[in-house]
């Protein structure tokens, strides 16, 4: 049985992803997506409240290391936070590779597209998630990564032609493929298995106890061993992409 809220006197203060699907407000104020609805669930088994606070990322990593929140969801692990939190895991995902159609090649790996001069990557300004850092350093080096404020801001770019490729999720991807039906005529998604991305969030070492730690990382490894975790995701992935999650 779940805890009340009112049995719980402690408030966290949360940052989270501030875009589709992860978090997003409907017209009439109902807020929905993957980060919320995960955290939500979090919040009503320790029967705390939960103050999630939608921002850009940027913001959302300066706000945490400086020990303004509690923490900060969802992401993969970074090295710039170790000092600040404790990550804790919730899945594994390929990443998926998106190929502006006009420079697909149906026998080309990711690595050929990362090497290729003349494709240049879109990626999210602030923590670049998926991608590794010596691709990183790469196509910066050669002038070939261009940031946005989000991830529906760089896939508007395959329309312009702006950038011919980009890392994303299966979630991210199947959600703007709805949002956005040119990306479907004019881009083609491949699932990169070689680079697992692992996606969890971070609590904080300052402002979160032990004890809040542990039953914290024991709601998450409940969540995982009775279905609930992967009930949660399988709403926002398309079913044929769910054999790329494991761990939940």
């Amino acid at each position: 049985m779940q805890a009340s809220p009112k049995e719980c006197v402690r408030h966290f203060r949360l940052g989270v992803n501030n875009y589709s699907p992860l978090y997003e407000v409907q017209p009439d104020g109902t807020v929905s997506g993957l980060t919320y609805d995960l955290l939500s669930e979090i919040s009503a088994r320790m029967g705390c409240v939960f103050s999630q606070i939608p921002m850009d990322s940027p913001r959302m990593l300066e706000d945490f290391k400086r020990w303004r929140l509690d923490m900060v969801a969802f992401m993969a692990p970074l090295e710039e936070l170790k000092s600040a939190g404790e990550y804790i895991s919730l899945y594994q995902a390929a990443r998926k590779l998106i190929v502006a159609k006009s420079f697909y090649d149906k026998s080309r790996k990711a690595q050929d597209y990362l090497n290729d001069p003349k494709v240049k990557f879109g990626s999210q300004i602030g923590p670049r998630f998926f991608l590794g850092s010596e691709e990183e350093k790469r196509l910066m080096g050669q002038g070939r990564l261009i940031s946005f404020p989000n991830p529906g801001a760089a896939y508007k770019q395959f329309v312009t032609g702006r950038i011919q490729a980009m890392f994303s999720t299966p979630i991210i991807h199947w959600h703007f493929q709805k949002e956005m039906p040119d990306l479907v005529t004019k881009t083609v998604a491949v699932p990169d298995v070689t680079h697992p991305l692992t996606m969890g969030f971070y609590i904080s070492l300052r402002r979160i106890s032990k004890a809040e730690a542990d039953k914290i990382k024991k709601v998450v490894q409940e969540m995982k061993q009775d279905g609930t975790l992967r009930k949660i995701v399988s709403r926002y992935v398309d079913g044929e992409d769910m054999i790329y999650y494991q761990n939940l």
